[in-house]
């Protein structure tokens, strides 16, 4: 899995890209998501899923513990284009009922 960092005004974007494969890319996604939410500010938290294959259980604990923590900070996570076989992991996991998804660049 590659993460990219981008910053969109007060917002934090992080894309994630190929399969989530190994425990390294999946403990750099953890870091990645703890540096965002230590983040000053108020801004959104926003993963764009767009390019990545597939979703693990570690990258939905990662991202259900990312929710916790952001939903106690008064912030928002974002799952942004989630891929078809990504959207499907977070219903299965009933993720989807909890999370803000977005399929359009709102």
């Amino acid at each position: 899995m590659k993460v990219v960092i981008k910053e969109q005004a007060e917002d934090l974007v992080i894309e994630l890209s190929g399969r989530e494969a190994s425990a390294e890319s999946v403990e750099e996604f953890r870091r990645i998501l703890d540096e965002g939410i230590a983040r000053p500010g108020g801004g959104r938290v926003i993963l764009n899923l767009s390019s990545l294959n597939y979703l693990g259980r570690e990258g939905v604990y990662a991202i259900a513990l990312a929710h916790k923590q952001l939903n106690a900070c008064g912030r928002l996570l974002i799952l942004r284009h989630p891929t078809e076989a990504v959207e499907r992991v977070l219903k299965v996991t009933r993720l989807s009922q909890f999370l803000k998804i977005e399929n359009d660049d709102s």
